[in-house]
């Protein structure tokens, strides 16, 4: 603390900390931000000396600092944040009229410097009541797995936690606008993607629970959401299962506190009518944040954190996929019908098109990984049609897949009904 002349100020005042820029303190507040300095006392009567002392060996002030031990920001992170020290109070003991702690006045603010007529010299700065610094606000350790809201390409690009809809089957490796994330957050909700605590290399696990579990839980079921807790989160993804479902590609690695899956692959069932497919994404790792942040009274500043996140889409069967292969100079569309079909139907139609002659081989999977049946011979150029024997398959889901050459389609599902 310095007066107007670039002394250092004899009395203690009160400094105050706040922050602007990119964040405000009612989504960003912060806490310890009021002081008052420390006036350290160099020689002489360590301050006590009186008015009128003609004494050679009078106290100097060796220092006046405001120190912020405890000061802490709650909430959002940002680059070039304003970090300002407000000069709130002050008045000196030993101007006559002003007695300390009983009269205050607030500091003047100086905004040019002061001129002394005599030598037309310009002998002070300016002394604002106000310095400020630009900051950057970062995340602290990562607490738990929280979503990420993205476009949803089948929902007029609307935010959602992931795709409205998946293909049973089907990869979302190709399509970048299918690609769903989860994040590692700070008890405050901050991605950790950033400072000394950016969190890395934790890897995150998709399930489904089963119907028969109600609302989703962790691994190890120390902890289920309740239709209380999923209230107090308003949370309308939490919900519980109506049938079992299966996946592929459903763990990925924490890069940045982002964890990105983009090899995801529904293996059925298909969702039923307005039942939503509820995924359980978990890091054990991260254990969560079970009580709420408080700041003293009323009520809490931020709400708790659980240990598991989750999201909804629904499982759809594909009416028809496309073959690329290297060797042809165009692609064709491959059809299953009828789909869904009758068991007492017992054969569906394959339909495909190839640019030139090809050997193909058409095969049939259980959900299990068990060859039900393979058909392979050589096709001439054109639309292939292909007719299989359904003859013992019981009710359920299966796989198609085609291979023309040595490259290998996507896969279908067929699904057989009573």
């Amino acid at each position: 603390m310095r007066d107007r002349f670039g002394n250092m100020a004899s009395f203690s005042t009160t400094v105050t900390l706040s922050l602007g820029g990119p964040v405000d303190q009612i989504s960003t507040p912060v806490l310890g931000n009021e002081v008052q300095s420390t006036v350290t006392w160099g020689q002489g009567y360590l301050g006590q000396e009186p008015l009128s002392s003609t004494s050679a060996s009078l106290a100097q002030v060796a220092s006046n600092i405001a120190l912020f031990p405890d000061f802490t920001v709650i909430g959002s992170t940002s680059n070039f944040c304003t970090l300002a020290a407000l000069v709130s109070f002050c008045g000196d003991p030993y101007i006559p009229g002003i007695q300390f702690g009983v009269v205050t006045q607030r500091c003047t603010f100086y905004a040019a410097p002061i001129t002394l007529e005599q030598k037309n010299t310009s002998e002070a700065h300016s002394s604002p009541i106000v310095t400020s610094a630009i900051v950057s606000l970062l995340p602290s350790r990562a607490v738990a797995i929280a979503p990420v809201m993205m476009p949803d390409p089948y929902n007029r690009n609307e935010l959602n936690r992931m795709p409205s809809q998946m293909l049973i089957g089907q990869s979302n490796a190709a399509d970048p606008k299918t690609w769903f994330y989860a994040q590692a957050v700070d008890e405050f909700g901050n991605r950790v993607d950033r400072g000394p605590y950016s969190y890395n290399g934790g890897e995150a696990r998709i399930s489904f629970a089963a119907p028969e579990d109600g609302l989703p839980r962790t691994s190890d079921g120390a902890f289920q959401f309740t239709s209380t807790s999923a209230s107090l989160w308003r949370d309308p993804f939490t919900k519980a299962n109506t049938q079992q479902h299966s996946a592929r590609g459903t763990t990925a690695r924490a890069v940045n506190g982002l964890y990105t899956f983009n090899n995801f692959t529904p293996l059925g069932m298909v969702s039923r009518t307005n039942a939503d497919v509820v995924l359980t994404f978990e890091d054990t790792a991260l254990k969560g944040v079970r009580a709420p942040i408080h700041l003293g009274g009323g009520r809490p500043l931020f709400q708790p954190s659980p240990p598991i996140t989750t999201a909804t889409t629904t499982f759809l069967l594909p009416t028809s996929f496309r073959i690329h292969q290297a060797n042809t100079r165009s692609g064709g569309e491959i059809v299953i019908a009828p789909n869904p079909v009758q068991a007492s139907e017992e054969q569906v139609t394959v339909r495909f098109f190839i640019a030139e002659p090809a050997m193909a081989r058409i095969e049939v999977y259980s959900l299990h990984g068990a060859r039900i049946l393979a058909v392979e011979k050589r096709y001439a150029a054109g639309e292939v049609l292909e007719t299989l024997s359904l003859r013992g398959c019981a009710a359920g889901a299966y796989f198609v897949r085609v291979c023309v050459g040595a490259q290998r389609t996507e896969t279908a599902v067929l699904t057989v009904v009573r």
